[in-house]
């Protein structure tokens, strides 16, 4: 009995130990006198290591480090070591997002003053990804130097609205409303709304709410060095994975989570190999998914024969330029970061219709969101001769190069965000 007792007080006084450590630790940051100001970039993944993490880590690259410190803040997610390790100039610190109304404003405060925070951006936002308390608290901090990056249409509030679905109409005319509201206050502290795409600019605008002369489009660019046209490497990626050299090699990186769509891109496949397509189709990407997916493609033999899963791969642009087609198959995307990597490396994408994507290339690469839609498309893409695919590859490179260049397109948004870049001082007078 008394071993019990023992042992339960010394659990008491080691949980207020670490709770006077952890409230000591706060009250200390406030009496250190600040470093160099930071210029804070929030996204909230660290679950793959896609193009938005690229796109992150390049933007970062080009910041004049002798004017601010660079803090990438984000959730600690599988891919956290490997962005360390790619961005060691960068301050990387897990992002306080735990925690709700007053005790997440203050973790927030807290969070900001450790790193002198003078700009925030929150970068590849989905409506909804941040809470009030902190925009408000970056907003104060701040003195209203926080921008907020839209990449993509609602997605957070549709559990929301899955929720009203069941309640009176009067009370779900109420709820909706209320939920404008809030939307609409978070983004009146913001100095400026930026978006990946004039699609998701108009969606913010006309089913938001939000006023149009505070919202700025800016392009996120592709890695020429990286991603470029290379015909000679085809032959040896097909050799590596299987690939017969008279099959088409289909590719498709994507993270494997519900609005991506696997399902519909493998049904569409399947229906290709029944129709005695000779392909092939690598999936680059981890998620929460795919396990269940895996399990599938072993119950086919079909898929199981023909359909490879590689998980995270380091040599993503190398795989790329030796595919035939991409495929992606996704419900949302404000505008995929993969689709210009593909078209930057000569590389056909075939993608159903989603949000930006109608800015990237024509309708003749776009279709339905249909398992049968998008397996007719396919077909009709394969089927075009030679030289008209020749044709439609110089056009997807000359777009790339002409309005994707990313190293323009970051010092674009560098200069709207009134943040000097390495070359020197900014392009213009900031946003």
């Amino acid at each position: 009995m008394q071993a019990v007792w023992r042992k339960k007080i010394l659990g008491m006084f080691q949980f207020i130990k670490t709770k006077a450590r952890r409230y000591a630790h706060v009250i200390s940051v406030f009496f250190h006198p600040p470093g160099k100001d930071s210029v804070v970039f929030i996204f909230h993944s660290c679950g793959s290591f896609a193009g938005m993490e690229r796109n992150t880590l390049n933007l970062t690259r080009l910041i004049n480090g002798d004017a601010y410190n660079i803090v990438v803040a984000a959730h600690r997610g599988p891919y956290w070591k490997v962005f360390k390790e790619q961005v060691p100039q960068v301050l990387l610190r897990r992002f306080p997002v735990y925690g709700r109304g007053l005790l997440r404003f203050v973790r927030m405060i807290v969070f900001l003053r450790k790193v002198n925070a003078r700009k925030v951006v929150w970068l590849y936002n989905q409506v909804g990804d941040f809470s009030f308390s902190e925009s408000f608290a970056a907003f104060l901090y701040t003195r209203g130097d926080v921008f907020i990056d839209h990449h993509n249409f609602p997605k957070s509030y549709e559990s929301f609205d899955k929720m009203i679905n069941s309640m009176p109409a009067i009370l779900r005319s109420f709820m909706r409303y209320m939920q404008r509201i809030d939307f609409a206050i978070q983004h009146a502290m913001v100095r400026r709304i930026i978006t990946i795409s004039d699609d998701v600019k108009n969606e913010l605008v006309q089913a938001w709410g939000l006023p149009d002369k505070k919202i700025t489009t800016y392009r996120r660019g592709v890695d020429l060095g990286l991603f470029f046209h290379e015909e000679s490497q085809k032959a040896g990626i097909k050799a590596q994975y299987g690939c017969p050299e008279e099959a088409v090699l289909f590719l498709s990186v994507v993270r494997f989570s519900e609005e991506k769509r696997i399902d519909r891109l493998l049904g569409s496949f399947l229906l290709l190999l029944r129709a005695n397509t000779s392909a092939r189709l690598l999936i680059l990407g981890n998620g929460p998914l795919k396990g269940m997916f895996e399990k599938r493609i072993f119950k086919n033999r079909l898929l199981r024969d023909n359909v490879t899963l590689l998980g995270h791969q380091q040599n993503v642009h190398e795989i790329i330029r030796g595919s035939d087609f991409m495929l992606l198959a996704s419900d949302k995307e404000g505008q995929s970061t993969v689709i210009k990597e593909v078209m930057a490396s000569g590389v056909i994408p075939v993608v159903t219709r989603t949000p930006g994507s109608g800015e990237l290339i024509g309708d003749v690469l776009i279709s339905e969101r249909d398992v049968f839609a998008y397996a007719r498309k396919i077909r009709q893409v394969i089927a075009i001769k030679k030289e008209g695919l020749g044709q439609i590859k110089r056009a997807l490179i000359n777009e790339i190069h002409q309005n994707y260049n990313e190293k323009l397109c970051s010092a674009e948004l560098l200069n709207g965000l009134g943040i000097p870049a390495k070359d020197g001082p900014l392009l213009g007078a900031p946003l």
